[in-house]
């Protein structure tokens, strides 16, 4: 579904991603883990055509995309939930929601996608006439997924969904990724929660400093000692 090749990516001449080769497939959840700093939330923006790449290619369903501006990928079906989540604070939960079902496709089926997300975040249907910055942490970063999930996403792209996060509310967030999952939604998430991800992802990139140093499958690049000694301190 997705493919990242060579992908080089500068702030003012300062690379902040180099020579990465990434791919996704229709129906997986993919992680990406790494320090802050990597350049992990770089390669959402870059995907998302909110940063231009200095070279290399990005490839959705088959057509190159990098280029494009954000408004014409997120119609092609890319959707990114923030980190930091980036919720409208002084609108109603509703509202929220309804920001997501902007694009013509997601207005026409609004109803049926709006009873999907309370189905899936009960919490959101009882407080939908709240005001967003009345929200906990936790039901805000729900909020912010049910947002994307109401733009009918072929692929939904998550930056730190964790963070900041009660670590009950954190495992929670997780669990819901797994659901959307099993629903058909195909994922690529970016995350410090390195045991999580690495649970949770059936395939995994390691980025450190601008480059994926190492990918593999979840399960087994929790195993590895390098990642378990850099990242989980075993």
């Amino acid at each position: 579904m997705l493919k990242v090749s060579d992908l080089n990516v500068a702030y003012d001449h300062l690379p902040a991603l180099r020579e990465i080769v990434l791919g996704v497939e229709k129906g997986e959840i993919v992680s990406v883990i790494g320090s802050n700093g990597a350049g992990k939330t770089t390669l959402l923006k870059t995907i998302s055509g909110l940063l231009r790449p200095t070279s290399g290619s990005v490839l959705f369903e088959q057509e190159r995309i990098d280029g494009l501006p954000p408004l014409a990928i997120c119609q092609r079906g890319i959707v990114q939930v923030p980190e930091g989540r980036k919720i409208f604070p002084r609108m109603k939960v509703i509202d929220n929601l309804q920001m997501g079902a902007y694009l013509p496709r997601a207005k026409n089926h609004f109803r049926e996608t709006l009873e999907e997300v309370f189905n899936l975040f009960p919490i959101l249907g009882e407080r939908k006439k709240q005001m967003a910055a009345t929200l906990s942490g936790g039901e805000q970063q729900m909020l912010a997924i049910g947002r994307g999930l109401m733009a009918l996403p072929k692929l939904l792209m998550l930056d730190e969904p964790s963070l900041g996060l009660a670590p009950k509310t954190s495992q929670e967030i997780f669990q819901t990724l797994k659901k959307l999952n099993k629903k058909g939604f195909t994922i690529l998430l970016v995350s410090q929660d390195v045991l999580q991800s690495l649970k949770l992802g059936e395939r995994a990139y390691v980025l450190e400093n601008t480059r994926i140093v190492m990918e593999g499958k979840g399960a087994d690049l929790l195993q590895d000692q390098k990642i378990r000694e850099a990242y989980l301190g075993i």
